[in-house]
């Protein structure tokens, strides 16, 4: 996550030579405030602190609510909560921990198993890379194989991966117009390469502008933490954390899953 992009509205951090595909959208950046902590700077170091990953992101474009009613597919039945430990197990049976490699060095990142063999990501922690490694973060020696895209929306910040390695447990997916400010979440990610760590929160705010969606969220993210699911009480996902703001406390932001189920239909 990371708007810096997952920490900031934060992102992994991404250089400054690759931040050019995602200054689309103007009307949710603010000047300083994006911060992308999964990535290495310029330097080409593995890991930056958040003083070395601050630089200006967008926001996802055209996000709108959904309208459609909850579908029978999911796990929980509608307006059933889960307890946070069914919740955690869950969502870490599905967690993975990606590996990227590219010019300017290696980064971690977060994604999850959509489906089987089919992982949702950002964009950004993928994006530039030469080699993709994806591994579980629930038995880090269950597998560890080469992953490719196959479906990137940049504007969104997202990308769909796939690879050939060992089945796994997959999350489904819920309706964003269930969404509501005051609603607790949990998300499950690799901050600072500690894997499958799993945080509370609430959703704080649902911004929109100049057509631009992004849910607000003050479970705490760090840097490795973007791509990592944002899950409501039945254990659905509602976001993929991106982004964080820096200059403030736990404000933290996802992409909406309504952007997550168009970017899946796209896989190539």
């Amino acid at each position: 996550m990371d708007l810096t992009r997952t920490a900031t509205y934060s992102r992994s951090p991404t250089p400054a030579g690759t931040l050019v595909a995602f200054l689309l959208i103007t009307g949710l950046l603010v000047t300083g405030c994006w911060k992308s902590p999964d990535r290495p700077g310029a330097s080409g170091e593995a890991q930056n602190s958040p003083s070395e990953t601050r630089e200006q992101q967008q926001v996802p474009d055209g996000a709108g609510r959904e309208t459609a009613s909850p579908s029978p597919d999911q796990s929980a039945k509608a307006g059933e909560s889960l307890s946070a430990e069914s919740i955690y197990q869950k969502a870490r049976a599905s967690l993975v921990v990606i590996r990227a490699q590219g010019p300017e060095g290696q980064w971690l990142g977060s994604g999850f198993l959509s489906k089987q063999g089919t992982v949702v990501t950002n964009e950004h922690v993928v994006s530039g890379a030469s080699k993709i490694q994806v591994q579980s973060a629930d038995t880090r020696d269950k597998y560890l194989e080469t992953a490719h895209p196959v479906a990137e929306h940049p504007t969104a910040d997202l990308a769909i991966l796939r690879h050939s390695g060992e089945e796994g447990s997959t999350l489904p997916l819920g309706h964003f117009e269930s969404v509501a400010v005051g609603q607790s979440v949990f998300v499950a990610g690799n901050p600072k390469g500690l894997e499958a760590t799993f945080s509370k929160g609430m959703v704080s705010g649902i911004r929109s502008r100049d057509g631009a969606t992004v849910l607000q969220i003050t479970a705490p993210v760090s840097e490795g933490s973007s791509g990592g699911p944002v899950l409501n009480q039945a254990g659905e996902v509602i976001g993929v954390v991106f982004a964080v703001r820096e200059g403030g406390q736990n404000l933290n932001f996802a992409v909406p899953v309504s952007r997550v189920r168009e970017t899946l239909q796209d896989i190539r």
